[in-house]
């Protein structure tokens, strides 16, 4: 059976959910992520927004609407990510995590 391959997106998942956004307030995300994440991240951000650390994590530094599906992107990562900026994105992700916590109590 001949392999078949798909095609990469043209514009990244950052620039297709940034059109529909448009008239959103935008915020500057940075996230520390794990390099297991490393072809997520790839696939998601633009090349520019990426940095290798020296310990092999990625430092992404991008804006995006701030919307509530902002979440759903950052907890996708599991345990592999940490936002480190701003700072009440960083409070909220972290309260979100202590309600959702709350229910396994």
């Amino acid at each position: 059976m001949e392999e078949q391959f798909f095609k990469r997106r043209e514009k990244s998942y950052h620039e297709i959910t940034a059109l529909e956004n448009e008239q959103a307030k935008m915020i500057e995300l940075v996230l520390k992520v794990s390099p297991l994440m490393k072809s997520r991240v790839e696939d998601i951000f633009n090349e520019e927004d990426i940095e290798m650390l020296e310990t092999g994590e990625l430092l992404v530094t991008a804006s995006f609407p701030e919307k509530d599906w902002l979440f759903s992107l950052i907890f996708s990562f599991g345990k592999h990510v940490e936002v480190l900026a701003p700072q009440e994105m960083r409070e909220s992700v972290a309260s979100k995590l202590k309600l959702m916590a709350n229910k396994y109590q």
